[in-house]
């Protein structure tokens, strides 16, 4: 009661008062509020963005490296093949040279003083390393003379050349060392005995012998006899690789303390040598031997042969590391980095560990062992065969993998020559001859030893005697490289890029301080600032409110009338304007906004109607298409086939037979129209998964076939030999696909044939699917229409081959979605082809 007796004015300077004064302490509060929130949210900001920052360079930097590593293996996977492959030509090279040899010792006259001459006139350097030691601990062989000083560096001295200029040191000082090429030089007749026989080394036999009998050959090994007699004049034989074998109690560095935890004596000049591994051991000493007929007047009278020494095989590899280091005086296999040679059945013929080198037995002249699994060392042991009677049926290459073990009892008694037809603990061995079982060469990584290491492998393409009955010639040269060698450079790049980021992070954290500092100084002042002026602001409120308070009441109120009018949904309400200063100007206002809001109403009514009428349209077809046709379709169809099954009548058979294909090609059309809806709104998707192509097309022409030959066309097919069994796609969209182009053949189609193509472009991964008609055709006119939804090529179509003009509209947009491209040939009376192209998509196989 007391507040109803307090006049107008009174209640309106209070008012007034109390609606400016609440604000301001709202805003106020309001204002230190969201600072105090901003701050928060900045501090918290600051955080988000140094740790995003950090995941983004740290992101980068893996990125980064893995690209670089990729390269990286790219490009070492380049070099290394190609210094393969150069290998193999050199090698190959020098063998030929050998056949040169032995046609021009045909030439010779048959004294032993013609022998000796020209067994003196070739030879050839070998490299050969410093002697080596045991350091005092015993633990690592060294180097018995101190390696000279290096050279200096050297720089352009030209700036123009000065852009990643790069020298390295002379790595061929080593100690080189002529070397007979050939061992033994014989002469035998006809029924094997040795007329003439030179030597040039220790470890074979001086004297002259009947080499009929296998007993008297090199390791009782050779089988040179026999095949000399089949030779005709100008023929020459080439042998494998003879020698005996060496073996070695350990696999890698041979030291005192190894042969301690085995239990048996140091003696490493009596076990095989193994480069840094083992620089005194026992070296393999081998031959390979040439054999060629001697004619006197025009008649075979005997046969030269020319004994290789073995030794001039290894040096091709001996000293070749596929690495920055690229030459070695001594082989060191530890590293992952070295090269070696298989001969043409796999049987390794030159290694850095020498008992790794397959070798016979002196005393029976068979091979002395090979290298098994588990499981294929207990099946020899168990047939109680020898060890070549054994691999005469034994599997090559079974079931390779690194899963497998090596037999425990080889590798304690030392056996360790590498076979790689029975090493099936390295599945690498199988690798090799997948590269060149067609000739070639080529590459792969494996982890091998705890290493990721590249191999590489190139066929020696020599083709001389039995060595031409292979693809991979005399042999293979492989290259084991350490992948971690050229991983260097990518290393180093992460390292970059961490340093980097760790500095970038120091740096996020130092701005963050000091904006937080600066933050924390401008909101005190403002905060201050803002006591100062609501301060003031609090008497002018009061003062202005006093004095406008009686002349704005009454003006006032018919304003907030009318607002409270548009609030409450009134739009069509006007103020009364009866002045033109400010508060007139704010009724003109409100009224120009009101009118303003009323037209906007309107207007969003109108297109809402509009909108919701065109979706409800669209909704209604779609549901009536899809409820209205297909639930009795289906009944039909239904009904249809369970008629067809149990009635036996052929003349309602055949009606049910015309109702049933009615009812499923105008469930076609429905599912047609849906997808197409689908496709226009832009909700159909295609799901990829993998699709047994072969098995799809076999199942479309044994679908198709039948239909075609019952109205009298031939259908033929033509799948490419080379098409993927499996690729990547929609199967059931390619089915639907295929299947409409299928059907609309033969429903044109009344006589003549069809023709089913289906071949694969392997350089582009392409599919190139083909359906050909000699049906009625299509005019030129209406090709470029019978994409188009409800068109067809009506003036050449009864009426009873007429459809909905959906098929061939759904078939263009599935193309396009599968990123392929479909068109038509045509001609009237002649025929129609389809022709699509399909991305093969083997990726996601």
């Amino acid at each position: 009661m007391v507040f109803g007796i307090i006049s107008i004015r009174k209640k309106l300077i209070a008012l007034f008062t109390f609606i400016k004064i609440l604000p301001l302490i709202l805003i106020i509060w309001l204002a230190w509020y969201k600072i105090t929130e901003l701050n928060a949210i900045l501090e918290r900001y600051s955080v988000q963005v140094s740790t995003e920052s950090r995941s983004v360079v740290k992101y980068t930097s893996q990125v980064a490296s893995e690209e670089v590593t990729k390269e990286l293996n790219r490009q070492a996977q380049a070099s290394i093949e190609r210094l393969t492959e150069n290998t193999a030509i050199v090698i190959a090279d020098f063998l030929y040279m050998r056949d040169r040899d032995i046609e021009l010792a045909a030439q010779l006259p048959l004294t032993e003083t013609a022998f000796k001459s020209f067994l003196a006139t070739r030879y050839k350097y070998i490299t050969a390393h410093e002697p080596w030691e045991l350091d005092e601990s015993g633990t690592v062989w060294r180097q018995m003379t101190s390696h000279p000083s290096s050279p200096p560096t050297i720089t352009s001295s030209n700036p123009d050349n000065s852009n990643y200029f790069h020298s390295k040191p002379n790595h061929h000082k080593g100690k080189k060392e002529p070397t007979p090429l050939y061992t033994e030089m014989t002469y035998f007749d006809k029924k094997g005995q040795e007329l003439i026989k030179v030597s040039n080394n220790d470890f074979m036999s001086k004297t002259p012998n009947n080499i009929s009998n296998k007993e008297n050959t090199f390791c009782k090994a050779e089988s040179y006899f026999k095949a000399a007699q089949k030779l005709k004049l100008g023929e020459i034989y080439v042998s494998d690789v003879i020698g005996a074998y060496v073996r070695s109690p350990v696999i890698g560095a041979y030291l005192p303390t190894r042969l301690k935890q085995k239990g048996l004596p140091f003696t490493p000049e009596e076990s095989a040598y193994a480069g840094k591994e083992n620089p005194v051991g026992k070296e393999f000493q081998g031959i390979i031997r040439w054999v060629t007929p001697v004619a006197k007047n025009g008649e075979i009278t005997g046969y030269i042969s020319l004994a290789l020494n073995h030794e001039h095989i290894m040096e091709f590899t001996d000293h070749l590391v596929p690495s920055e280091e690229s030459y070695t005086n001594i082989s060191d296999a530890s590293t992952g980095n070295y090269a070696f040679m298989l001969d043409y059945k796999g049987r390794t013929i030159s290694h850095p560990r020498d008992y790794f080198i397959v070798g016979y037995n002196p005393d029976t002249g068979e091979v002395d062992n090979t290298w098994m699994d588990r499981e294929l060392y207990r099946a020899w042991k168990d047939s109680e065969l020898s060890l070549t009677e054994f691999q005469k049926t034994a599997p090559i290459f079974h079931q390779q993998s690194l899963n497998k073990k090596p037999a425990h009892e080889q590798v304690k008694a030392g056996d360790f020559a590498a076979d790689c037809r029975y090493l099936n603990f390295a599945p690498q061995c199988e690798g090799w001859f997948n590269l060149t079982q067609y000739g070639g060469s080529g590459s792969f990584f494996i982890f091998w030893s705890n290493l990721w290491k590249l191999n590489t492998a190139a066929i020696i393409p020599y083709f001389t005697g039995d060595y031409a009955n292979t693809p991979r010639g005399f042999g293979i040269v492989t290259l084991s490289a350490n992948v971690h060698e050229f991983h260097h450079a990518a290393n180093e790049i992460n390292r970059q890029l961490s340093e980097i980021q760790t500095k970038h992070t120091q740096e996020l954290t130092h701005q963050y301080q000091q904006t937080a500092n600066h933050f924390n100084a401008e909101l005190e002042t403002l905060i201050n600032n803002f006591k100062l002026y609501a301060l003031l602001m609090l008497i002018a409120i009061i003062i202005l409110a006093i004095w406008i308070a009686t002349s704005l009441t009454s003006r006032i109120k018919k304003i907030i009338y009318g607002l409270q009018r548009l609030q409450e949904g009134e739009l069509s309400y006007r103020l009364k304007v009866s002045s033109q200063d400010e508060m007139g100007q704010l009724g003109h206002a409100v009224n120009t906004m009101a009118e303003k809001l009323q037209y906007s109403v309107d207007e969003i009514n109108t297109a809402k109607q509009k909108a919701e009428e065109s979706t409800h349209l669209k909704s209604n077809f779609l549901l009536s298409v899809s409820h209205e046709l297909r639930t009795p379709l289906n009944g039909i169809i239904g009904y249809s086939e369970l008629l067809h099954s149990e009635i036996t009548d052929d003349d309602q058979r055949e009606i049910l037979s015309h109702i049933l294909s009615s009812g499923q090609r105008l469930n076609n059309m429905v599912g047609n129209i849906l997808d197409l809806t689908d496709m226009e709104s832009g909700q159909f998707h295609l799901s990829s998964g993998t699709v047994y192509f072969t098995t799809l097309l076999n199942q479309l022409a044994q679908k198709f076939s039948p239909l075609a030959n019952k109205k009298g066309v031939d259908f033929y097919t033509e799948f490419s030999p080379n098409i993927p069994e499996i690729i990547y796609h929609d199967g059931k969209r390619l089915t639907q696909l295929f299947e409409h182009l299928l059907d609309n053949a033969i429903k044109f189609t009344s006589e003549g044939h069809i023709n089913f193509i289906v071949k694969y472009d392997k350089a582009n991964q392409q599919l190139l699917l083909s359906v050909i008609d000699t049906g009625k055709g299509i005019p030129k006119s209406a090709q470029e229409t019978v994409f188009k939804r409800f068109s067809q090529a009506s003036n050449i179509r009864t009426r009873k081959e007429e459809g909905a003009g959906l098929g061939l509209a759904f078939c263009r947009e599935l193309v396009r979605l599968m990123q392929g491209k479909i068109i038509v040939e045509s001609e009237v009376n002649i025929g129609t082809t389809f022709i699509i192209y399909l991305p093969a998509n083997l990726q996601g196989v």
